[in-house]
This record gives C-alpha cells, sequence and structure tokens, in this order.
C-alpha cells in the first residue's frame, strides 16, 4: 500500500534559507501531487484485487513497491514524501509550527 512506502532520505539541509512561508508555500506545492500518486498508486492496487477477488484472474501483474511496471511512480512518491519529511524537520528545526500528515517513518 502507498502507505507502505518508504521515504527516500532528502536533507532537511536541501532547504536551508529557506524561511517560515517559503516553506509552507514549497509543502502547499508539493502536498497535492503527493496526495495524486498516492490515490492512484491506492486505486490500481484496489482495482487489481477486485480483478483477481472477483473475475478469479488479473490481467495485470501484483502491483508491489519492486513492480518493474509501477517503479515510477513508486519512487517518485517515495521522493515525495522524503522531500515533505525534509521541510517538516525544517520547520521543526525554525519553530515555524507547520504540519504535514504523512504516515508516521519507520527508524
Amino acid at each position: 500500500m502507498p502507505y507502505e512506502i518508504q521515504p527516500t532520505y532528502i536533507s532537511p539541509e536541501n532547504y536551508a534559507g529557506y524561511n517560515c512561508e517559503e516553506l509552507i508555500k514549497e509543502k502547499k506545492r508539493k502536498f497535492p501531487t503527493y496526495m495524486q500518486l498516492y490515490a492512484d498508486i491506492e486505486k490500481e492496487i484496489y482495482d487489481n484485487e477486485i480483478m483477481l477477488n472477483y473475475l478469479g484472474f488479473s490481467i495485470f501483474p501484483p502491483r508491489t513497491p519492486r513492480s518493474l511496471k509501477n517503479n515510477d511512480k513508486y519512487d517518485e512518491l517515495a521522493y515525495l514524501k522524503g522531500q515533505l519529511y525534509a521541510i517538516q524537520d525544517k520547520s521543526d528545526e525554525l519553530n515555524c509550527g507547520l504540519i504535514v500528515v504523512l504516515p508516521p517513518r519507520k527508524n
């Protein structure tokens, strides 16, 4: 599932020089793309499960993070997730009070 995709590590230092307002703008710019990708991946997984459960077969290969068919979407989601975590970390460092709602990171 999309929430299980681990973020690509992005250093908060990529946002060095950003002030709180700029971090908020950056989050607002990236978050809709993240949510759209998340929804797209979730729909593909759901559609595949429906075909498997009701038709007994699927014309699509199973969708997994390692699926060669979908690697671009998974990689892009992981990258965006990493950027949003970095924005959150930089915001925390600057005490901006910005909240990015994402699944908790696994350490």
